[in-house]
């Protein structure tokens, strides 16, 4: 798993045949993946990772600052060249220095990754919210211990390699 927040690096990086398309077919077992954590950076940073071949790329929402939708270039992603999986997560750390995970922006992001068919894999809450709902895990990383009302948060899939 390559994670990055300059995907404009990867062609530089990545061996000189990755670039002729050889990546999803030499090197199935690399995973690309870029972090994204508002509007902002979906918009630039996901078509600069949709232009390297890959058999998995990824998004790292980790920590979502805000929520955020897919660029409009999206869909023609669908062409092979798409984005598998998506990683959600709050900030944890220090209380004076983190910000709090907003979960209507995640369900949101949660149904737009399962419009394109996006597997999800919710992390953690994060510290702010772990606290919240007076959960054990100070990162609220243990699924088992969410309240009902925050069910949609309890996903944790994979894409098939």
């Amino acid at each position: 798993m390559l994670l990055t927040k300059r995907p404009e690096n990867f062609k530089k990086f990545l061996p000189k045949d990755w670039s002729e398309g050889h990546g999803q077919n030499y090197y199935p077992n690399v995973w690309l993946g870029i972090s994204v954590e508002n509007q902002h950076y979906a918009n630039e940073r996901i078509p600069l990772l949709a232009e390297i071949p890959a058999k998995i790329r990824f998004i790292s929402a980790e920590p979502l600052l805000e929520g955020f939708k897919f660029p409009m270039s999206f869909g023609h992603l669908n062409t092979g060249y798409s984005i598998s999986w998506l990683i959600i997560g709050g900030e944890s750390g220090y209380k004076t220095k983190i910000r709090q995970l907003e979960l209507h922006p995640v369900m949101h992001l949660i149904r737009e990754a399962d419009y394109y068919g996006i597997k999800v894999f919710f992390k953690q809450m994060g510290t702010l919210l772990a606290e919240h709902f007076n959960l054990k895990d100070p990162k609220g990383g243990n699924l088992e211990e969410y309240p009902p009302h925050v069910e949609f948060l309890k996903r944790r899939e994979f894409p098939e390699a």
